[in-house]
């Protein structure tokens, strides 16, 4: 077969602009975690690695979301509060992509509203106002019989990066974000957008946060990801020429990024805790999962609580991080979720019945007995230890004289 020059031309654009097609799609890779795009991780985590593009880009990271809250509604002072829980209830930047309110009543069968709504809608909080879904709910809600609204919300927060890389053809570019994870699957999804809007370039990526307080196991699809090792520091320092030693912070403030930060880290630092000779580096010292008593060191009132009480409360007995963050929380007494959430999980036969009388609240609002904290089960019972039967506080009237001094 002959082939003369206009034909060797005419390949040679084809390919020319084949070459330039590859050259502009955006290249997106994930360098931290490496190797694995599921992996069992502590609370906080970063995700880190670079994208090629030839064009103003954003990139946007998506971490699925389940946010769930049960507001007492007995009465008309906490049924007109209910708009206000739930608009606590949305985080920043969340996308709503289904609601499910289960209203629970005193004299008959409870009602659930379940609604789905697409992601490509972004649902906000502003826009959920709106919906003819919302009123249905509040209908439920208002009804003079109702107690509890058990509200589920899932969906999506959005972060964004605004990268800005025109006329630079084949620029890298670096991005990083820190995340924190709740208890149980944490997917991510991670998107280059392109000025038009249009997804040119997507990845996907599983943290699993194992907790105590539910009842999923990563099963045999997770790895545990170890960072510290000498091989991965190594990769560090092709940018970061002078490693930072011990500066646990410059990474993993994530971690910290909450109201309530355990004191001892502020006070000793994270080497308290972790041992900074092991190897691979930065591995407990204690057993923190199963034994007690590597935090009873430290918290001795505590200890001294519940060594001569006649009932201990069963998790006090095993690891303290079943229920408490070692880094930090948003909430004040480091529990990893609200109070009222722990309890629940391991007492739902009593989570639907407002006790000791049918019209008493048992989770939100002021709590009397503690000036600025939330009504709660740790409110009458105490959540470690107790001479009392039910770990009350206190037998008979005297519980309820501490809210009610008749």
């Amino acid at each position: 077969m002959i082939i003369n020059k206009r034909d060797i031309s005419g390949i040679l654009v084809v390919l020319w602009f084949v070459a330039i097609g590859y050259s502009n799609d955006p290249d997106l890779q994930i360098i931290i975690p490496s190797d694995n795009n599921r992996i069992i991780h502590v609370p906080g985590a970063v995700i880190k690695g670079m994208y090629t593009a030839s064009e103003k880009c954003k990139i946007q990271l998506l971490q699925q979301m389940t946010i769930r809250e049960n507001i007492d509604v007995v009465g008309d002072k906490l049924q007109a509060e209910f708009p206000i829980k739930i608009r606590d209830m949305f985080q920043k930047s969340f996308i709503l992509t289904n609601i499910s309110v289960t209203t629970v009543y005193f004299n008959k069968e409870r009602i659930t509203d379940n609604f789905d709504f697409p992601l490509s809608e972004l649902v906000d909080l502003r826009k959920f106002w709106d919906t003819i879904e919302f009123r249905k709910i509040l209908a439920h809600v208002y009804d003079f019989n109702a107690v509890k609204a058990n509200v589920t919300l899932t969906g999506w927060s959005l972060e964004k990066r605004d990268v800005n890389v025109q006329n630079i053809k084949n620029t890298k570019t670096l991005f990083s974000f820190r995340v924190v994870l709740q208890p149980g699957n944490n997917p991510f999804y991670l998107r280059v957008i392109n000025d038009k809007n249009v997804e040119v370039a997507k990845d996907t990526i599983n943290y699993f946060y194992p907790s105590d307080l539910i009842d999923e196991s990563p099963g045999n699809t997770f790895k545990t990801n170890t960072f510290h090792t000498k091989e991965n520091e190594a990769g560090c320092s092709y940018c970061h020429i002078e490693m930072v030693q011990n500066r646990c912070e410059e990474c993993h403030s994530s971690i910290l990024d909450h109201k309530t930060i355990h004191p001892i880290i502020e006070e000793d630092g994270c080497s308290v805790c972790h041992d900074t000779e092991s190897s691979p580096k930065y591995q407990l010292l204690g057993d923190m999962k199963n034994d007690p008593e590597y935090c009873l060191a430290c918290h001795g009132d505590i200890e001294e609580a519940i060594s001569d009480v006649k009932f201990i409360h069963a998790p006090a007995t095993e690891g303290c991080i079943m229920c408490h963050d070692a880094h930090a929380s948003s909430l004040e007494t480091l529990t990893v979720i609200p109070v009222y959430d722990i309890c629940a999980y391991c007492h739902a036969d009593m989570a639907d019945k407002p006790h000791p009388l049918p019209t008493h609240p048992i989770s939100g609002g002021p709590d009397p007995s503690r000036p600025g904290k939330e009504l709660s089960c740790t409110s009458c019972h105490n959540p470690h230890g107790s001479d009392h039967s039910s770990l009350l506080y206190q037998e008979g009237y005297g519980i309820c004289k501490r809210c009610h001094d008749k």
